[in-house]
């Protein structure tokens, strides 16, 4: 949301966050929506008055997923950190990751 890459070193204070975060009225909301919107419409380059048209299915799974509190995101976050990192010293060469799987498994206590 900040337009930066994935190797930035900028880094924001958190009252600098809050006060931008703030400035994200329902109308500023709205009216991204309606250039994110125009640009998909440009994208897909139908004749003008055409109307765009969209299909979706849908079905309902019944599954056991957790309740997304503070800790079990952090988890999730760092299992895929590990994971990510693993692959990539495996894709250069590195092996200095290659317990991540008993690593993964000793992030959250029994």
């Amino acid at each position: 949301m900040l337009g930066h890459g994935p190797f930035n070193d900028e880094q924001y204070g958190y009252q600098t966050l809050i006060d931008n975060v703030s400035l994200l009225t329902p109308a500023l909301l709205d009216k991204i929506n309606q250039i994110v919107v125009s640009a998909g419409h440009d994208l897909v380059k139908k004749k003008a008055g055409e109307p765009l048209r969209g299909r979706c299915d849908s079905f309902a799974v019944e599954t056991n997923v957790h309740f997304p509190t503070d800790i079990n995101l952090l988890y999730d976050a760092m299992r895929k950190v590990v994971t990510l990192t693993a692959q990539l010293c495996d894709g250069h060469g590195f092996s200095d990751w290659r317990q991540h799987a008993y690593n993964v498994r000793h992030l959250k206590p029994a």
